[in-house]
């Protein structure tokens, strides 16, 4: 009788081993499949989606809080105030993403991986805001002109509209190849960069559309053609003083 209790005892304890070790071996290969590409596919895959929480598990970001950190920093360049605090609205705010992020489309070139680093070099092709961001601006400023001539405020949800439509039915896109930085940490592959690289991979174009604006606004105030005006001066101020000479 003893024997048989022992016997079951040992059965017991073999059979809990081999489910510890199945489960065991079930983690390990869970953890080390993940691979740099996996990690990049699920990233443009959950932004696409609109679902920034799973997007930012991938990502290590310098001198951000994540995505919408960075967004809204640099989105927050064009808008006043008031338009910015409309902009914190999350519903308006999943609209945006969707609009910013809908048509992403992606191609793996090349995968270079050393340990715990890798380059995974990527087709990408987005949206281009060096347009939309100065159609955008060009819209608003038309509205912003209407409503102070009719006395009105400026009402801050039409400009949002404006911005989101924008971007929503621009056809204007940019296809680049770029190389995406990658480090592994706890066991995750994720894309290691800093606010300004992850502006660019996200929003492609965005400095050249603001800088666009400020030679728009140039121009409208006259500082081109003041610049202009005062380098003939000196020109002619350099000239009368070889005459002289």
């Amino acid at each position: 009788m003893e024997n048989k209790k022992r016997t079951k005892i040992v059965i017991t304890v073999i059979v809990l081993i081999v489910i510890l070790l199945m489960v065991a071996a079930a983690i390990f290969y869970t953890v080390n499949k993940s691979k740099p590409e996996d990690s990049v596919n699920t990233f443009f895959t959950a932004l696409k989606a609109g679902d920034l929480a799973t997007a930012e598990q991938y990502l290590v970001v310098e001198g951000s809080e994540g995505i919408e950190d960075s967004l809204e920093n640099e989105i927050g360049n064009t808008l006043d105030e008031n338009t910015m605090s409309a902009l914190n609205d999350e519903n308006y705010q999943k609209e945006l993403i969707t609009a910013c992020f809908s048509n992403i489309e992606w191609k793996i070139n090349n995968i270079n991986k050393e340990k715990d680093k890798a380059t995974v070099t990527i087709e990408l092709t987005s949206k281009d805001f060096s347009k939309i961001v100065p159609n955008f601006f060009s819209e608003m400023l038309s509205k912003l002109f209407a409503t102070a001539f009719s006395g009105e405020e400026p009402d801050e949800s039409e400009m949002l509209t404006i911005l989101k439509d924008e971007i929503t039915n621009t056809t204007d896109v940019t296809t680049r190849t770029l190389d995406i930085q990658m480090v592994k940490e706890d066991e995750l592959w994720k894309i290691s960069t800093n606010e300004e690289d992850l502006l660019n991979l996200l929003l492609p174009g965005i400095e050249d559309g603001v800088n666009k604006i400020q030679e728009q606004i140039g121009e409208n105030l006259g500082l081109g053609q003041s610049t202009t005006e005062s380098s003939d001066e000196n020109d002619t101020e350099v000239d009368n003083s070889n005459s002289v000479a």
